[in-house]
């Protein structure tokens, strides 16, 4: 049986931390099995398998205690894309409805920016519109907002870029192809590159939470992480 991919993250809610293992399987049905493993119980877990098709290297996004992922139906041709997620506290599936937008044949997909989920997706070659659910579980709370990008050097088109974070002043981080960095100002329109030294070519630039627990601190059996298929 092949592996198709894996999908391994840490979350901390409550009074627990849950190691997520996501595995599909490349059968005829791409079987997606789902395992927790919880700090609190030290042990592993098989729950519902994942009912949907996850696109190929889609992370979970984490929001709200849960995770989410853009998921695809190939037999609705009018809106194929909603978000699917998995409560952590519940260990229970759900769904939230995308905004409505012209789906076309652009591309798209979710982040989170200032602690909101939210939507991406390619208008154009110079047009990008961003999302973003104020309240979550609300769909009527999906707000729009469109970047425009200038004719500068390296971003003639919005091929490979992702929101990252959201800056306390509200400006937006965008990160082009592996690990060219902008500054976008929604207010003043404005764009300003982040210039680093010394990251080699195999650097991907990405986010992370601060955690004072360590990886290597729990007390697995046999001191691994081992998860039976």
């Amino acid at each position: 049986m092949l592996v198709y991919c894996i999908w391994v993250w840490l979350y901390s809610f409550a009074d627990d931390y849950k190691l997520v293992r996501v595995v599909t399987f490349a059968t005829e049905r791409f079987e997606t099995v789902v395992k927790l493993y919880s700090l609190g119980t030290n042990s592993w877990k098989r729950i519902e398998d994942f009912p949907y098709s996850v696109p190929n290297k889609s992370d979970g996004i984490f929001v709200n205690g849960a995770l989410h992922w853009l998921v695809y139906l190939e037999n609705d041709l009018v809106c194929p894309y909603f978000v699917s997620y998995l409560d952590l506290a519940e260990e229970k599936y759900g769904w939230l409805e995308l905004p409505d937008y012209e789906s076309g044949q652009s591309f798209c997909d979710i982040g989170v920016l200032g602690g909101c989920l939210h939507m991406y997706r390619y208008v154009s070659d110079i047009i990008f519109e961003v999302w973003s659910m104020r309240e979550y579980g609300t769909t009527e709370s999906w707000t729009k907002f469109s970047i425009i990008v200038p004719h500068m050097t390296g971003l003639e088109n919005f091929v490979h870029v992702k929101p990252l974070c959201l800056t306390e002043k509200g400006q937006i981080i965008l990160r082009i192809g592996r690990k060219k960095l902008v500054m976008y100002n929604p207010k003043e329109e404005l764009f300003r590159y982040l210039r680093f030294h010394g990251l080699s070519e195999n650097s991907v630039v990405g986010t992370y939470v601060e955690s004072l627990v360590s990886p290597y601190n729990f007390d697995v059996p046999g001191g691994q992480y081992h998860a039976e298929w």
